[in-house]
């Protein structure tokens, strides 16, 4: 069995770790992603472990490893360095024994190979099949959004909650704010699901919650990096009955 790894900070994960990771599976038989997270980073590791995870739910040839470090203990750089690729080649052959192929879209890819005495893969060193990196996503999230994975969205997506009792105006402001912001736009669940706004059991309300819950999480896996959600208001004069 070959097997072989990719690793990164994937902060965030993108189309082009996906792209990455596709071309690896086709040199190894099974593959590893470390995601390499410091203790300086705010999105935390177990995080970024998961977008891969639900990504390659059903590859079994796709495992993801977390590997948790300090920066004070370890380089936490993308710079080509034989001192840096030396240290972190180190540690790879330790957590990762047996493995013979590593697969990068970088220069200190041969240097970690080297170090390791395995094979190094290049892909896309010049990023020209996937124009986008991390760094360009964290700077301009809207303006990438597409080349973030669904599992990745509903960390980044902002979401404006409009608020207000009834036939006040509040789908007319939520429908505007969204067309100006090309946002995603979640509607309130009660008019689909209670008939009589005079008359409705705690019971209906608990469908309702559910509902607009589920609502929002499918726009927060879409198209916009902003969602207008506008939740149930029910008139203070009425009560559950």
């Amino acid at each position: 069995m070959i097997k072989g790894f990719v690793f990164g900070k994937f902060l965030p994960f993108h189309r082009g770790h996906e792209q990455l990771i596709h071309f690896a599976l086709r040199h190894c038989d099974r593959l590893t992603v470390l995601v390499c997270a410091s203790d300086l980073e705010t999105v935390p590791g177990p995080l970024r472990q998961a977008w891969i995870q639900e990504t390659y739910a059903t590859e079994a040839r796709v495992y993801v490893q977390l590997l948790e470090y300090r920066e004070s203990e370890l380089p936490n750089t993308s710079e080509t360095s034989l001192p840096v690729a030396t240290v972190w080649a180190d540690l790879f052959q330790q957590f990762l024994p047996g493995y013979s192929v590593v697969v990068t879209s970088e220069p200190y890819g041969e240097l970690v190979a080297a170090r390791m005495g395995i094979r190094h893969v290049a892909f896309d060193m010049a990023r020209q099949l996937v124009p986008v990196s991390a760094s360009l996503i964290r700077a301009d999230r809207q303006r990438y959004w597409s080349f973030l994975p669904v599992s990745v969205r509903p960390y980044y997506c902002r979401k404006v909650v409009v608020l207000g009792a009834e036939s006040t105006g509040k789908t007319t402001l939520a429908t505007q704010l969204a067309a100006h912001f090309a946002a995603s736009l979640v509607l309130e669940a009660a008019r689909d699901l209670i008939a009589d706004s005079n008359h409705f059991t705690e019971e209906d309300l608990q469908l309702v919650v559910a509902e607009h819950t589920r609502r929002i999480a499918q726009a927060e896996r879409g198209p916009a990096p902003l969602s207008s959600s506008i939740p149930t208001c029910t008139s203070p004069s009425r009560t559950p009955g």
